[in-house]
């Protein structure tokens, strides 16, 4: 089983993809605080991040959740300026979308996961 965590901003897109994939489990929080207490009690392998997130700000809330996790982020923006992404990727984030992200973009980071924590559990 396949865990991701996703803010409410990217649902009916998440859920929309992920219908071909039976062992993901999704999540969803509402707010920042919300997300950062799933993650103490949840070992998930990928979270989507929003940069321009209401209650906090992208880059602080990946660097706080890779200081304790070795889970894959992918950010998620409407700031696609070259200077956004490398910000994004500085942070410590490993895939950067562009919103509205394609369901061709948001499946290849999916396949990406999968591919990398089988190597981690065979490794």
């Amino acid at each position: 089983m396949y865990h991701f965590l996703a803010l409410q901003f990217i649902k009916l897109k998440l859920e929309e993809v992920l219908q071909s994939f039976v062992k993901v489990k999704l999540e969803f929080a509402d707010n920042i605080e919300k997300a950062l207490e799933l993650t103490k009690r949840i070992p998930f392998d990928l979270i989507f991040i929003d940069e321009n997130i209401p209650d906090s700000n992208g880059n602080k809330i990946c660097t706080l959740i890779k200081q304790r996790s070795l889970v894959l982020i992918s950010y998620l923006t409407g700031l696609n300026q070259r200077f956004e992404k490398r910000k994004g990727k500085t942070s410590e984030g490993d895939f950067y979308l562009s919103k509205p992200a394609k369901s061709k973009e948001l499946l290849k980071i999916i396949k990406s996961t999968i591919r990398w924590r089988n190597k981690k559990i065979i490794y």
